[in-house]
């Protein structure tokens, strides 16, 4: 019994192969045209008895057996490869590199179409490329271009490698599996700089409420020494006892460069499309403001539920912004906790003389400032007046 296995599964796949065969063929609108003339001649052939018209009948059908052949050979030991970028901003070209490697020793290939198969999404779209010849036992490089409108993660299954050749009379291809995913980033707009002060919230937006802010850390600058009137408790007695006189410590007012950004991201389960694309507008805000914020040399934590809790901390120079952009494009909506829960977790960690800007998907979030040392803005993207606040585009 167990020797009967192994041909059992040959069977198996002999049938699999045969409903579901490695080649895909149809006829172009030409190879119709041409079909149709060959029945047209056959039948008069058949009535008639004309050898001329045998002669011809013949000539076309060996134009088709020619064409399969032909075609079966430009197709036949090619493979592909395949080099993804890891990442791409929605609404932004990017190019996938496909190499056409010819396994063939002495036969080229030719006119041959690479286009994806199975892409992933909604308004998506990756474009194909075109190459007339591939020499026998080369490799031909071409770029597949393309663009997602939306933010997520886009996977593919495999590519088609199609040809024509060599009287465009049918259309062959075989499907390659390939597997492959790019992440899209959230689209960039841009922030009216001069409507958001991270310092002090602006009055003149009603989507925006403020809380004074302390009067900022003051930072070591040097040591000097004692005047009249300095405050004893700055005095440095290591230094005073080896220079035998008093030093005291010298500060500098800090101007605080940390921001903490929290993400409404509550969509209760039975909610619309407009509460989706609020928070698609958030999200996007969010990655144009950061984006801004890390370039300027600002330190930047962000929070939020995602639907799990999500928290980064990045540093000035920005390595870790792209890290953020991919948090934003995983992102899905969280049907339970808001910004009083997610306040609650992340406060203990935002770094001390922060200033925090809440970005709600609507209203104002209800829950007391708690913490001490770090200012407080709040900006609802659901205020008419958020259109002066980020544009997209």
């Amino acid at each position: 019994m167990p020797e009967r296995l192994p041909r059992l599964h040959r069977v198996l796949r002999s049938i699999r192969a045969f409903f579901k065969p490695p080649r895909q063929l149809r006829f172009t609108r030409e190879g119709k045209w041409f079909v149709g003339m060959v029945l047209i001649i056959g039948v008069a052939a058949i009535n008639t008895g004309i050898n001329l018209l045998y002669l011809i009948l013949a000539m076309m059908l060996s134009l088709i057996i020619t064409s399969g052949l032909l075609s079966e050979m430009s197709l036949r030991h090619v493979r592909l490869s395949l080099s993804w970028p890891s990442s791409a901003f929605a609404g932004e070209e990017f190019s996938v590199q496909v190499t056409l490697i010819n396994g063939k020793h002495h036969l080229p290939s030719f006119s041959l179409y690479v286009s994806p198969v199975h892409a992933s999404g909604p308004g998506w779209q990756l474009r194909g490329s075109y190459v007339i010849k591939l020499p026998p036992g080369e490799r031909w490089a071409v770029w597949c271009r393309g663009r997602a409108e939306r933010r997520g993660l886009h996977r593919f299954q495999g590519f088609r490698l199609t040809t024509r050749f060599p009287f465009d009379l049918f259309e062959k291809s075989v499907t390659i599996p390939s597997a492959g995913s790019i992440v899209i980033y959230p689209r960039l707009g841009r922030v009216q700089w001069g409507a958001l002060s991270l310092e002090r919230a602006d009055p003149r937006l009603p989507n925006q409420t403020q809380i004074p802010l302390p009067g900022g850390e003051e930072e070591f600058h040097s040591l000097r020494e004692y005047r009249l009137g300095d405050n004893p408790k700055w005095i440095h007695w290591r230094s005073s006892a080896r220079q035998e006189r008093l030093m005291v410590k010298e500060f500098e007012k800090s101007s605080s460069k940390r921001v903490a950004l929290l993400l409404d991201t509550l969509i209760p389960p039975g909610l619309g499309e407009a509460e989706r694309e609020r928070l698609e507008l958030a999200i996007r805000f969010v990655a144009s403001l950061a984006q801004g914020l890390v370039r300027e040399g600002y330190q930047l934590f962000f929070g939020a539920y995602a639907p799990e809790l999500q928290r980064l901390l990045l540093e000035r120079g920005g390595r870790e912004l792209h890290g953020l952009y991919r948090v934003l494009a995983l992102l899905d909506p969280s049907p339970e906790r808001g910004l009083e829960e997610l306040w609650r977790e992340v406060s203990p960690l935002i770094p001390p003389g922060s200033s925090v800007l809440l970005v709600s998907l609507e209203g104002m979030p209800a829950f007391p400032w708690i913490a001490q040392g770090n200012g407080l803005q709040w900006v609802d993207v659901g205020h008419p007046d958020f259109a002066s606040l980020f544009s997209e585009g």
